[in-house]
């Protein structure tokens, strides 16, 4: 099985997986289709099913948790703002489930201590064909997300020793132009471009 690690300094992406991957929320919204679907977590309470189907009618998901509890941080972003967490410390968050149109996913994915604080974390996500991508994150504004060229099949999130997994403002949607293909593209066109002026 394939690993890919992201570092500030570094980025490695496999052919035929993993289109793109990004660490600002703005740049991967560039790519993804306008209808994407935004879930804030916000309507998360101790009461909501776990595992629950989060859905907007045109992309759909399930998330869970390893001992079947969410523990919702309310307000924990600032008033309004609901974090999705886990009920125990050391235990995962689960992504899966997704409907077949889901081809890009992002998030803040962060692990917090027992009051809330951020911690540092992990987060890996799997592909249909077994690809997996990890990345690190260390607050709230960490922003992870990736593009693929397959239907995206789950994503798990951990955070290592006994601190709480966390999520918030995830989304879900469809990749238009990849970034690769895009630039690559315009490298050719350029080139092109640059033989016609010579010729003329």
């Amino acid at each position: 099985m394939k690993k890919l690690l992201i570092s500030a300094l570094a980025l490695s992406v496999a052919p035929q997986a993993f289109s793109a991957t990004f660490t600002n929320q703005a740049d991967f919204l560039d790519f993804v289709d306008s209808d994407f679907y935004l879930e804030t977590f916000d309507s998360v309470n101790f009461g909501t099913p776990n595992p629950s189907t989060f859905t907007d009618g045109t992309y759909s998901f399930d998330a869970d948790s390893t001992n079947g509890d969410f523990y919702p941080l309310f307000n924990a972003g600032g008033p309004g703002d609901t974090w999705l967490s886990v009920f125990g410390g050391g235990q995962n968050l689960f992504f899966s489930n997704f409907s077949s149109n889901v081809t890009a996913v992002g998030g803040y994915f962060f692990g917090t201590d027992i009051a809330g604080n951020p911690f540092s974390t992990t987060v890996t996500a799997t592909l249909a064909n077994g690809d997996q991508l990890q990345t690190a994150t260390s607050s709230s504004t960490n922003f992870f997300g990736f593009s693929s060229e397959t239907p995206i099949v789950s994503l798990t999130a951990v955070t290592p020793g006994n601190n709480f997994i966390t999520a918030n403002d995830f989304i879900v949607g469809t990749a238009i132009p990849e970034p690769t293909a895009l630039v690559v593209g315009m490298i050719g066109l350029a080139g092109i471009a640059g033989r016609r002026r010579r010729k003329a």
